[in-house]
C-alpha cells in the first residue's frame, strides 16, 4: 500500500513537470482555425509546426499563458497564417497534411517524425574478454517528407523507384509536360519546387486549355 509522502510526492512532480511544460514553452504561436470531425470550429492562435500529428496545441488569445491542446485525429482541417492542412485519406490511414497545390491535382506534403529503436551494441572490453552488452538501446528520431497527389479522391504516394511513373499516368493526357518529369530528380534540393511547378502548370492547363 503507498503511503501518503509517497503519493503527496508524486502529486507534486505532476504540477512541476506541467509548471515547466509550460514555462518553457518555445512555440512560435499564429492566428489561425481548425474545423473538427464533428465540424466544430476552433479559432485562436496555433504553434506552428511542419505537420500535425498527436496534439496540437493552441491557445483561445495571444496574450494567455497556458496553451490548450486538441488531439489531431479530431482534427480535420487548419488554416493558419499562409499554410493550410487537410485530412487527406490513403490507404488505411488518413493523416493532417500541407496543401501545396490544390486542383485537379492536389499536391500535399506529409511531415512527421519515425521513432527507430537500435539495439544494445556489444562491445570487448579486453582482447579474448567475453563481449559486454551494453544495458539498453537507443531510440532515435528521424523526420520524414513524403509527397502524396491527389486526383479524384483517390491519395497517391510519390516513392522514389516510380515517382516518375506515376506523375506521367496521372497527367497522361498532357505529355508536353514529360520532359520536365525525366528531369525531376527525387532527392535533388529542388525536387520540392520543380514539382510544386509541374503540377500547377498541368492545373492551369487542365482549367484554361483542355476541351478548348
Amino acid at each position: 500500500m503507498l503511503k501518503r509522502p509517497f503519493l503527496l510526492l508524486l502529486v507534486i512532480s505532476g504540477i512541476t513537470l506541467n509548471v515547466n511544460a509550460q514555462l518553457f514553452d518555445q512555440s512560435i504561436y499564429a492566428r489561425g482555425i481548425m474545423i473538427t470531425k464533428d465540424n466544430d470550429t476552433i479559432t485562436g492562435y496555433i504553434a506552428i509546426e511542419e505537420g500535425y500529428s498527436g496534439n496540437i496545441k493552441y491557445k483561445i488569445n495571444q496574450a494567455d499563458k497556458k496553451n490548450q491542446k486538441v488531439d489531431a485525429s479530431s482534427i480535420n482541417y487548419i488554416k493558419i497564417g499562409y499554410d493550410y492542412f487537410d485530412r487527406v485519406n490513403f490507404e488505411d490511414e488518413s493523416e493532417l497534411m500541407k496543401r501545396i497545390v490544390e486542383g485537379e491535382i492536389s499536391l500535399y506534403k506529409y511531415f512527421y517524425t519515425k521513432n527507430s529503436f537500435s539495439a544494445p551494441t556489444y562491445q570487448n572490453k579486453l582482447p579474448g574478454s567475453a563481449p559486454a552488452i551494453a544495458p539498453f538501446g537507443q531510440t532515435v528520431s528521424n523526420e520524414t517528407t513524403e509527397f502524396y497527389l491527389v486526383r479524384g479522391g483517390v491519395a497517391t504516394k510519390l516513392k522514389k523507384r516510380k515517382y516518375q511513373e506515376v506523375l506521367k499516368e496521372l497527367m497522361s493526357d498532357n505529355q508536353n509536360l514529360n520532359t520536365e518529369i525525366d528531369k525531376l530528380k527525387f532527392k535533388d534540393v529542388m525536387f520540392d519546387y520543380d514539382l510544386k511547378n509541374i503540377i500547377s502548370k498541368y492545373n492551369y492547363w487542365f482549367k484554361y486549355t483542355k476541351g478548348k
